[in-house]
């Protein structure tokens, strides 16, 4: 009975997807997946922006699975980071975002991307 359903339904849809395709190829364009209407939808001025936004969260997510962080982890880190060296969070994300060595107004100075001088004493 469920796989009659299902079976029902993937007829259903593949029929959708048929008469869209013979739609977009009667007016002589391709058919557009839903990803490059969502991409076209976005003004050019942010496209680039978007882009790396969804691809830091899809490895944000992967790193996740793989490596899951205890509770409060990454808020937990953030604060150490700032109040340790100083900072806001705007320099904190400028820092990571170029991928410079930052340096306090008193001179004390870390590269973000050694993880072994800022992590974890708390």
């Amino acid at each position: 009975m469920a796989s009659n359903k299902i079976l029902a339904v993937a007829i259903v849809l593949l029929a959708i997807g048929l008469t869209e395709q013979s739609k977009a190829s009667a007016n002589g364009k391709p058919p557009q997946s839903s990803a490059q209407k969502y991409f076209d939808s976005i003004p050019e001025s942010d496209r680039d922006l978007v882009i790396r936004y969804q691809l830091e969260k899809a490895i944000e997510q992967h790193i996740e699975k793989l490596y899951p962080a205890p509770k409060n982890f990454a808020a937990n880190l953030l604060n150490y980071v700032e109040k340790t060296y100083g900072l806001s969070d705007p320099e904190v994300e400028k820092s990571l975002r170029d991928g410079t060595v930052v340096c306090t107004p008193e001179g004390q100075c870390f590269n973000p991307g050694d993880v072994g001088q800022v992590c974890c004493p708390w």
